[in-house]
């Protein structure tokens, strides 16, 4: 499981980001107040809804979304759509304040999640080292996580 430390309240406080695939993402205890973002695929299976949950009165912000990270001829399919990273973006922007620690998990853990809390991290100026994130996550998703951007800017946030 790998850990990011950064400061999500702007105090000397620190937080973490944390990215990480399902499996671990379920067994986690916070120890301190969590906004959890939840990445399935676009058509989640139902056992994902019970086997895997997120169990703590510290996961005080929980949203999901669902999209894959795979393309077809160059082209995302079923993949973050500009509306998703709107989404995201605003859901964060709106949420995260009460926390002080940040999860975000797909199913591995490499591609999706890793973007999204780059991007948050960029967009927010969280304050982590994207370029150390990227190497932590060397299979992050360049398409989610440009989108993100991109979306950002035409929310005018960075």
């Amino acid at each position: 499981m790998e850990q990011l430390r950064l400061d999500l309240r702007g105090r000397n406080s620190k937080g973490k980001i944390l990215v990480m695939g399902i499996e671990d993402a379920s067994s986690y205890v916070p120890d301190n107040p969590t906004y959890a973002i939840r990445i399935f695929l676009r058509k989640k299976p139902e056992a994902l809804d019970t086997l895997f949950q997120l169990q703590s009165p510290l996961y005080k912000t929980i949203h999901e979304y669902r999209f894959n990270d795979s393309f077809f001829e160059g082209e995302p399919t079923g993949c973050l759509q500009p509306e998703q990273a709107r989404e995201i973006i605003t859901d964060f922007r709106n949420g995260y304040r009460k926390c002080i620690d940040l999860l975000v998990h797909c199913l591995r853990g490499r591609n999706r999640s890793p973007a999204v809390a780059m991007a948050l991290n960029d967009i927010f100026q969280l304050g982590e080292d994207t370029n150390k994130m990227k190497e932590l996550f060397p299979r992050w998703n360049d398409w989610v996580y440009q989108l993100m951007i991109h979306e950002a800017k035409s929310l005018k946030i960075t």
